[in-house]
């Protein structure tokens, strides 16, 4: 087994505290995305803090009995990120480091840029409703 698929299986086991034989798994799903990277998604929202919590003090702890570089634990809405730096694998860029090149920009028509879409409104669930962007 993997590093992330061990502390999957943990916190998966991990009791709630002060709710005897209430394990995290109860509350949430767990999913592995990449092989340092595991998301949480909390099904409970009563139970999120706990939850989040009793995570990071596992996370903590794990992270420093193994000796690893560092560990990043994000948290939005009801789902909680867990990546661990892990030796052999090459460090990925996050999203805000990424910058698109410039050539593209600048070779983009104006009839392309009519085309790009633009955000709406937000759909119930928070995601944007695209429409295409007139112009006149």
């Amino acid at each position: 087994m993997t590093v992330i698929a061990d502390i999957k299986d943990m916190i998966a086991n991990l009791e709630l505290a002060g709710h005897p034989d209430v394990r995290v798994s109860r509350y949430s799903a767990l999913e592995i995305l990449q092989p340092d990277t595991l998301a949480v998604i909390v099904l409970s929202k009563r139970h999120s803090a706990l939850i989040e919590k009793t995570i990071r003090r596992l996370v903590e702890q794990t992270t420093t009995e193994q000796h690893y570089a560092s560990s990043e634990i994000t948290v939005r809405r009801d789902v909680i990120t867990i990546r661990i730096a892990l030796p052999g694998l090459p460090e990925r860029a996050t999203p805000s480091t990424v910058e698109p090149p410039a050539e593209t920009a600048a070779t983009t028509s104006t009839r392309e840029k009519a085309s790009i879409r633009t955000a709406g409104p937000a759909n119930h669930d928070g995601t944007k409703h695209y429409s295409p962007r007139r112009i006149a």
